[in-house]
């Protein structure tokens, strides 16, 4: 039941034909007196948050699509304030997990060229183990921290001693490898995480596990092959986005994403979070039945 209601709820995102979204919602209705009728929580718990979706869409809410959205409150999936991106000490830290294949020590590589290629903004500092990257000229720092991708265990470790030293953690998190890494990957995501990136092909399949981790986090992944090509531009347009000290506005952020990588192929795999209302309706399933998004 929870596979398909996050399924539904995707398609809710991206649907505004008045009388699609009018068929959902009486099914959604049908569907609650139903399982309501059965003595089902559970049941009664997936389809009011599918319910206060509606509550989102002016346009569509009645007194009970209110009623649900006020009892299965929805957080902000159009943005993330300024205030929540940044640790005390004001760094904005963000962490990029590299692996040790062919395609990893390529990406690695096209990441540090980005950043190399904007010199006016950013400095790179390189360590054995791993390389910090910080912005300069900007109104907020914003930091990187990446591992080599020969050092995919060190690495790591390394960056989290020099964090916690510092007592700051990540706040963005970017899984940059291969989805047979990906676990590995997530193992690393830290509680206090605002954004995962799953930018490795199939990343979609992996969001409930993310969110055991990192309750809070908007994540970005993929429906399909995910490209440096697509991840390396993105992620440093986002950065940049970050350093400006402004609330973030995904519908913004992603409007500029499609005007200047719309061209790659690649591009249409990446899911944003505006679009991916099924990681909000599992962060609320979780947060009402206390258990895991496992149904």
């Amino acid at each position: 039941m929870l596979a398909e209601a996050v399924a539904v709820a995707d398609t809710v995102s991206i649907v505004s034909d008045a009388r699609v979204l009018t068929t959902i919602r009486e099914a959604i209705k049908t569907e609650y007196a139903r399982v309501s009728d059965e003595k089902n929580k559970k049941g009664e718990v997936v389809y009011g948050i599918l319910a206060s979706l509606f509550g989102q869409k002016k346009a569509m809410t009645d007194s009970w699509i209110q009623e649900m959205a006020d009892k299965y409150h929805i957080p902000n999936v159009l943005g993330i304030d300024s205030s929540r991106l940044f640790n005390r000490d004001g760094s904005h830290i963000e962490q990029f997990s590299f692996y040790s294949d062919e395609d990893g020590r390529a990406s690695f590589q096209n990441f540090l060229d980005k950043y190399k290629d904007d010199p006016e903004r950013w400095d790179i500092e390189q360590k054995d183990a791993y390389v910090h990257v910080v912005s300069k000229n900007t109104q907020k720092r914003v930091e990187i921290f990446a591992n080599r991708p020969d050092h995919p265990n060190d690495g790591p470790d390394e960056i989290a001693k020099v964090l916690a030293q510092r007592k700051v953690q990540s706040i963005l998190f970017a899984h940059r490898g291969h989805s047979y890494h990906v676990r590995d990957s997530i193992e690393r995501i830290p509680k206090i995480a605002k954004i995962v990136w799953l930018g490795s092909c199939g990343g979609y399949n992996n969001l409930d596990a993310v969110l055991e981790r990192s309750p809070d986090a908007h994540i970005i992944s993929t429906k399909g092959t995910g490209s440096m090509y697509v991840n390396d531009p993105l992620l440093k347009m986002l950065a940049d986005e970050i350093a400006t000290g402004r609330n973030l506005d995904w519908p913004a952020v992603w409007k500029k994403a499609e005007a200047k990588l719309g061209g790659n192929a690649d591009f249409k795999n990446y899911v944003p979070p505006h679009r991916n209302l099924g990681t909000f309706v599992l962060r609320v399933y979780r947060n009402e039945t206390g258990g895991s998004g496992e149904e």
